[in-house]
């Protein structure tokens, strides 16, 4: 990771910590399988896994806009 790229993630961790952003993290497990129509024993047919994760902010939304717990009380109240 670049060093502007790693303050930049750093920048939005401060201002989450601060409460002065607003995001959601999308993550997929990632599974890809490679055929080997040969296989030997030096190159056989696998599997590889991994995670990829996105980061979604919300600049011009207001910063209790996705708060889930506040939404699970008002949806309490309803009920």
């Amino acid at each position: 990771m670049s060093s502007i790229a790693a303050s930049h993630i750093h920048e939005i961790g401060e201002k989450w910590s601060r409460g002065k952003a607003s995001f959601h993290i999308i993550y997929n497990n990632i599974n890809q399988y490679h055929q080997n129509w040969h296989p030997s024993i030096s190159s056989q047919t696998s599997l590889e896994s991994g995670t990829a994760a996105t980061l979604v902010m919300y600049p011009a939304t207001h910063l209790g806009a996705f708060d889930a717990y506040e939404y699970l009380e008002r949806q309490r109240k309803i009920r």
